[in-house]
């Protein structure tokens, strides 16, 4: 049976829940004595990646694993039904469920990866009491049965324990965090695993990769991500430990299966994992790390940036609000002081392991300045203007660096105005000039091959700019801006005139923005 979904975003996809049944789940569904207390792998791929890692992924688990995985064609099909009578670990613990784009491709203008929805397809055929969210590419340290084992005694212990009845008023709505790791190479020194026997890797495993730099904490270069996990506190830790939530935190978790789905919204890259941990975060549930387990990623070049991720980046403010209201809490800024005072504190932590150079299949494809931009800005006689605009602009997520044109002649350049994490350069000019802005020697220093021009008076919000941004990359020979302009020539006087909105609406159109 298969059932056909529209998403939101006007694009349909047919689902077949349970396409390929594994032999362990046939066994539990004939034998419901069948021990429930088991952990559940749920993760979600193309057939590409399946290819890559699933069989791995089960040898390493061998336990139940539900996939869901976005097949383009017929012969993508075949190829995964074929993949599976050949891998005997892939028909004994894995449950493929089939998604089939409807109506349209993947190379559609507005096509997009529908993985918070493939998530939640992999999520809702969960049999077993614990759900383990993994992205498929996230190998475990050790097989179901060791985490199963650890998870049933440590619940026990957690909810036996007080804690704040006022902010957690539901007993039993807990998270338990296998630290993530990453190795430093694409190629690991780590024998593959046998499939036959419950393969361990050691908390102590970790502790000399750290040493010698062959493993650290995952993504070190975004710490809200994983670093509240305190690896640093992990490494020493004998007993679970709670953490308290903070904005944009994602860490792999495993929960009871019951857990809240995902925000299908959320498509392509942008705060898909990060949405779900915020929401249950909001619905009061507690976040406690795992002393003996842990994950580990092998470093990969990702996806680049799609269109779709300026719309995450609206998405985002909008489900935070949302569910911030539904459960009343304080809802928590993903921009502005408060949040870079917590990035602070996070790269404290970051702090705590030794400098990595990083390769460029370990970095994030936007980290390079060829994916940020450059904010140019001129100023004359209005310092504390100037001040206010820089202290907001510098924490734009795509921020490579910034240039103030200054054109307060004679006088210093006051290096100390503002305190940023990224590069501000001044550039004293020789008269004061409204075109000095458009000056090429200004950018003499500039890494970027694009720059965000404007006036240190105009304050843009941080998602319009990062929407700006997103668009200009998928379409480079045009100039992108948030106020229409145009030019006439006026029919008595034979002058050109220019202006903005007003006469954009009177003529239907507009010159440039």
């Amino acid at each position: 049976p298969s059932m056909l979904l529209e998403h939101e975003y006007n694009r349909f996809f047919r689902i077949y829940p349970l396409a390929l049944r594994s032999s362990e789940r046939r066994g539990a569904e004939h034998a419901p004595e069948m021990d429930r207390m088991q952990v559940t792998i749920a993760t979600q791929a193309t057939l590409n990646r399946v290819y890559q890692h699933l069989e791995t992924l089960a040898r390493v688990w061998q336990g139940p694993i539900s996939i869901a995985v976005l097949v383009e064609d017929a012969s993508e099909w075949d190829a995964l039904e074929a993949l599976r009578r050949r891998a005997p670990e892939l028909s004994q613990w894995v449950d493929v469920h089939v998604v089939e784009r409807a109506g349209h491709a993947a190379g559609d203008q507005g096509a997009f990866y529908p993985i918070n929805m493939l998530r939640n397809v992999a999520m809702q055929q969960v049999y077993t009491e614990w759900v383990m969210v993994l992205d498929i590419d996230v190998l475990p340290n050790a097989c179901m049965s060791m985490y199963s084992g650890w998870i049933n005694v440590i619940d026990h212990m957690v909810r036996g324990e007080p804690y704040d009845a006022e902010r957690h008023p539901c007993p039993g709505l807990n998270v338990y965090i296998p630290p993530a790791f990453e190795f430093a190479s694409e190629r690991p020194n780590v024998p593959p695993p046998s499939g036959h026997r419950c393969e361990y890797l050691s908390k102590g495993f970790v502790a000399d990769g750290v040493a010698d730099g062959s493993v650290r904490p995952m993504h070190m270069y975004y710490p809200p991500a994983y670093m509240p996990t305190q690896h640093a506190r992990w490494l020493d830790a004998k007993e679970v430990y709670e953490v308290e939530y903070s904005v944009r935190f994602e860490p792999y978790y495993i929960a009871r299966s019951n857990a809240p789905l995902f925000n299908d919204s959320f498509v392509d890259r942008g705060g898909n994992f990060a949405q779900q941990v915020y929401g249950l975060y909001a619905a009061g549930y507690r976040f406690h790390v795992l002393p003996g387990l842990f994950v580990i990623d092998t470093p990969h070049s990702a996806a680049g940036r799609t269109p779709w991720f300026a719309r995450a980046l609206e998405l985002w403010d909008e489900y935070v609000a949302d569910v911030s209201a539904e459960f009343g809490v304080p809802v928590l800024p993903s921009t502005g002081p408060e949040y870079n005072e917590l990035k602070r504190a996070l790269q404290l932590e970051v702090d705590k392991f030794p400098p990595v150079e990083r390769t460029a299949a370990a970095d994030d494809p936007d980290e390079g300045a060829e994916n940020k931009y450059t904010l140019v800005t001129q100023t004359y006689n209005r310092t504390a203007l100037l001040k206010k605009a820089l202290d907001y602009y510098c924490t734009l997520p795509s921020l490579h660096s910034i240039v103030v044109v200054w054109n307060n002649i004679g006088e210093p350049t006051p290096h100390d105005l503002v305190h940023c994490d990224k590069p501000v350069v001044f550039k004293p000019q020789g008269k004061n000039s409204l075109s000095n802005r458009y000056r090429v020697s200004n950018l003499d220093q500039s890494a970027t091959e694009c720059v965000f021009m404007i006036d240190d008076d105009m304050i843009f919000e941080h998602a319009a700019v990062e929407f700006a941004f997103a668009y200009w990359r998928a379409h480079r020979d045009q100039l992108v801006g948030f106020i229409p302009r145009s030019t006439r020539r006026n029919a008595e006087t034979g002058r050109w005139e220019y202006g903005v909105q007003p006469m954009v609406k009177e003529q239907q159109q507009y010159k440039f923005i």
